[in-house]
C-alpha cells in the first residue's frame, strides 16, 4: 500500500465511502468525549492556547458525529479496595450512620456542545474574549452544518388525510 500513488489512495477512500453509504455504516469512528484532550478540565483553569485547541477538537468532533454532540457520558470512579472500604464502613457505622455499602460512584462528563457553549461564555471561560469569539464562530459553523436548509413545519390537514407508507412517515 505504501507504493500506491495519491490517485489510487483517493480511489480507495471513495470506494470505502461508497461501501459505507450502501451499508449505512459510517466510514469513520467518531471520537468519544473522553478522547478529547482537556474536556474534563474546568475551562477557567485552562491556558488560552489550551482553550483554542479544545474549541478546535470539539468542533471537529461535533461535525464528524452530530448525534453524539448533545449526549453526556458518565464513567465509574475507581472504588477503594475491599479491605479499606470495610474499615471505613465499620468506622462510619459506629457513629450510627446508615451509609450504603459499596455504592458505585460516577463522574459525569459534560456534553461536547455544552462544553463549547461554556467556552463561548465570557463568565465561564475566564473572561477570554478571543476564545469566546472562536467558540461562537465554531457554534455558528456547526449549526449551519447540522440544521436543514428547508423549513420544518407541521403537516396540513390535507397532507394528514393522505395515506403514506411507513418509510415516508
Amino acid at each position: 500500500e505504501a507504493y500506491r500513488s495519491n490517485d489510487e489512495n483517493k480511489k480507495l477512500t471513495k470506494r470505502q465511502k461508497k461501501k459505507a453509504a450502501v451499508a449505512k455504516v459510517p466510514y469513520f469512528t467518531p471520537k468519544p468525549a473522553s478522547a478529547i484532550k482537556g474536556i474534563d478540565i474546568p475551562v477557567e483553569h485552562m491556558m488560552p492556547q489550551q482553550r483554542i485547541d479544545l474549541i478546535a477538537d470539539l468542533s471537529e468532533s461535533i461535525l464528524e458525529d452530530p448525534a453524539s454532540a448533545l449526549t453526556s457520558t458518565r464513567t465509574e470512579i475507581a472504588t477503594p479496595s475491599k479491605s479499606q472500604s470495610k474499615k471505613e464502613n465499620d468506622d462510619s457505622n459506629v457513629g450510627g450512620s446508615d451509609a450504603p455499602i459499596n455504592e458505585p460512584q460516577y463522574h459525569k462528563t459534560q456534553s461536547k456542545m455544552n462544553k463549547l457553549l461554556d467556552l463561548a461564555s465570557l463568565s465561564t471561560n475566564g473572561h477570554d474574549s478571543h476564545a469566546a469569539r472562536l467558540a461562537l464562530l465554531s457554534l455558528l459553523a456547526i449549526f449551519q452544518d447540522i440544521l436543514p436548509a428547508y423549513r420544518i413545519r407541521l403537516p396540513t390537514e390535507a397532507e394528514m388525510s393522505v395515506r403514506v407508507s411507513k418509510e415516508t412517515k
